[in-house]
Parts: C-alpha cells; sequence; structure tokens
C-alpha cells in the first residue's frame, strides 16, 4: 500500500485534477491562439485592401501627371 502512495505522489506525475486542469488550460490557450489568429487574418485582409487602394491611387495621379505633362 504505501508503494501505491509513494507512486501517487512522485513528483512530476500529474494526478488527474492536474491532468484535467492541463487540459483546461490548453483548451483556453487554444482558444486564445485561434482568436489571435483570426484578427491576424482580418489585419491581413485590411492591409492587403489598403495597398490595392494606395496603388489605385498612385496610378490615378500618375495618370494624371503624364495628361498635365503633354499639356
Amino acid at each position: 500500500m504505501a508503494a501505491e502512495l509513494e507512486a501517487v505522489d512522485e513528483p512530476g506525475t500529474p494526478d488527474a485534477r492536474e491532468e484535467a486542469q492541463l487540459e483546461a488550460d490548453d483548451a483556453v490557450l487554444d482558444q486564445e491562439a485561434e482568436a489571435l489568429l483570426s484578427d491576424l487574418a482580418d489585419s491581413q485582409a485590411e492591409v492587403a485592401r489598403m495597398l490595392a487602394m494606395q496603388r489605385d491611387q498612385a496610378n490615378e495621379l500618375g495618370g494624371l501627371k503624364d495628361q498635365l505633362a503633354a499639356e
């Protein structure tokens, strides 16, 4: 019986409660990571939209420059 208690109480060997807590912590971390990845994807889409708008504006300004130079 003493050997059984020692095996359960060995440092570094998680008991069922510790295992459950670790799994719960992992689940929370997974949710937070998913939320961060979603935010990152949204930010990347916004940056891509802004870059496309900037390219369009640069093309428009280039066209105006050429038009003014031709006058």
